[in-house]
């Protein structure tokens, strides 16, 4: 345990160091996606997910998560079972076009970071010759690969934001559509530009930035203090975890 929590504060303190104050944007312009995952005859994923676009960053979540997160809340407030998103997209990422930068936003024990992770993911698209029109806007076929995985996307240069569903980026306008050959599915449903308003892109809870080392370094220590069987206690003091037999 002494270990565990020298390790914690060790990691609270690289934290401290370099962790980034976030100037909230007004939202521009907001996509809606249909996310999909089928292995076999089985629907792994099947949610709907947001992504949320300013000047100089954006934020993509899952709607079914965020919607359970809430619930949760109520319940553990009460007492009772937290109930996991089965067929939500578990993922959070802020993407940072200034600094060219995609984030992972994970939880870890009761607090929520963001880590850097384009150093693992990394795709070179190729452009194609083909087109297609997806809600009425023109798409240009674009193909790309990450390590063993294909990814066939389609975006709208009409749309001139570098980003799409996921951490999917680097096209000349917005990706609309996207296919792996892991069986991912990924299809916009909406996509709506603010004017005139005054809404921040921001996430329903606060996030420190640290680095991708950091973070997996203590995944990994607490991993094995869960396997171990002891209680790991929670940041704020309210209880502790444990790995369930």
């Amino acid at each position: 345990m002494i270990k565990i929590m020298l390790i914690i504060i060790f990691f609270f303190f690289i934290i401290i160091n370099i962790s980034v104050a976030q100037i909230n944007e007004r939202v521009v312009s907001t996509a809606i996606y249909k996310i999909e995952l089928t292995k076999g005859n089985s629907l792994i994923i099947n949610d709907s997910c947001k992504l949320t676009i300013s000047k100089s960053y954006s934020y993509f979540f899952s709607l079914g998560k965020l919607a359970m997160d809430e619930k949760n809340i109520k319940i553990i407030k009460s007492g009772g079972d937290i109930q996991p998103c089965a067929t939500c997209y578990q993922n959070v990422y802020y993407k940072n076009y200034s600094q060219n930068k995609i984030y992972r936003i994970a939880p870890l024990l009761d607090g929520k970071y963001a880590y850097p992770i384009d150093s693992i993911i990394s795709i070179n698209w190729v452009l194609q010759n083909d087109s297609v029109m997806i809600n009425g806007v023109k798409c240009i076929k674009a193909i790309g690969k990450l390590n063993a995985e294909i990814y066939t996307a389609w975006f709208a240069p009409s749309i001139p934001v570098s980003d799409g569903p996921t951490f999917l980026k680097g096209l000349p306008g917005l990706i609309l559509k996207c296919e792996t050959t892991n069986g991912v599915k990924m299809s916009l449903l909406s996509f709506s530009q603010s004017y005139n308003t005054n809404v921040e892109n921001k996430l329903g809870y606060p996030f420190i930035f640290t680095s991708y080392v950091e973070f997996k370094t203590v995944e990994q220590h607490l991993k094995e203090e869960m396997n171990s069987g002891r209680a790991i206690p929670l940041n704020g003091g309210n209880g502790t975890i444990r790995k369930l037999n």
